[in-house]
């Protein structure tokens, strides 16, 4: 799954919104690591969210470009 976020700075938004395009059929799971896969093709948010947490380390920002641009 690739995510591209414009707006927000909840890792769970990012997740479900990108969760639902996969279980509406608008997008595919390609490839996991880390993440539980069940292996139906379909994205469970919750969880993701779970494993995404325990992977990240606390008080991570990723600078958009509009952000490096006024810096």
């Amino acid at each position: 799954m690739v995510a591209k976020i414009n707006v927000g700075s909840s890792l769970y938004g990012a997740l479900a919104y990108n969760g639902e395009k996969v279980n509406e059929g608008q997008g595919r799971l390609l490839l996991t690591h880390k993440i539980f896969d069940d292996g139906t093709g379909t994205f469970d948010i919750r969880r993701a969210a779970e494993d995404f947490a325990r992977c990240m380390p606390p008080q991570v920002r990723t600078p958009t470009t509009a952000s490096t641009i006024r810096n």
